[in-house]
């Protein structure tokens, strides 16, 4: 038997990181703030907003197979990477959804056969043993008996969106302010959530700076 303290089981697990948003509000540009060498599995194909001289690795999402190698490398031992970046976990559903239409002969079982396999990333995802940073679309939903309006991670389906963000440690909404300052949400707000799992207090705005943040719950500066 293991055993190990607790600053130790969270370190070995990596942190898993969550942040969705709009269109340009620079979800992508995150990932030039993550420290030590990353690896961007990109669907989206926009990566002009990073640094060029980053230590960033990049592999192309066209299908699931690519998806499958990419996870494949990183359950190996020798990767030699400190961060797995999925830009973003909304296309990549999608290319999911795709492949699951190609299969399915009934329309009834698509929508349920996706999610199990989106979920089933997920899972794998938290299984990494290093830190994983997944972006996500942000879509605007109203309740049409109250009005509300309320911003979920986009997905496929209707019920995905809202359970995606629970298996994460740490889930951010990134904002645009009116003055065009990039802030990251932490808590929950009444047209969006957010959330993470630390005994250190974070403001309810913090700089758009991955790096920093985590660097602040773990007791840095």
């Amino acid at each position: 038997m293991k055993i190990m303290s607790l600053r130790q089981a969270g370190e070995e697990g990596g942190d898993k990181v969550l942040v969705y948003g709009g269109p340009g509000a620079g979800k992508t540009s995150l990932i030039s703030t993550l420290p030590g060498k990353v690896l961007v599995a990109s669907a989206e194909k926009g990566l002009a907003s990073l640094d060029p001289d980053a230590d960033i690795d990049v592999a192309p999402i066209d299908n699931v197979n690519d998806l499958v190698e990419v996870v494949d490398v990183l359950e190996s031992k020798d990767h030699g990477y400190n961060w797995l970046a999925l830009d973003s976990f909304s296309d990549i559903a999608e290319v999911v959804f795709a492949d699951e239409l190609a299969r399915q002969s009934d329309p009834r079982k698509l929508y349920p056969a996706v999610e199990q396999r989106v979920l089933r990333l997920v899972r794998t995802l938290r299984g990494l043993n290093l830190n994983v940073y997944v972006t996500a679309k942000a879509f605007r939903v109203t309740d049409s008996e109250t009005s509300r309006t309320q911003h979920i991670v986009k997905m496929p389906g209707n019920s995905l969106g809202q359970q995606i963000p629970y298996f994460f440690d740490f889930f951010f909404r990134l904002r645009v302010k009116k003055d065009g300052e990039r802030v990251l949400q932490t808590g929950p707000e009444p047209d969006s959530d957010a959330k993470y799992r630390s005994s250190r207090k974070l403001e309810q705005y913090e700089p758009a700076n991955l790096g920093q943040l985590l660097a602040k719950l773990k007791g840095g500066k």
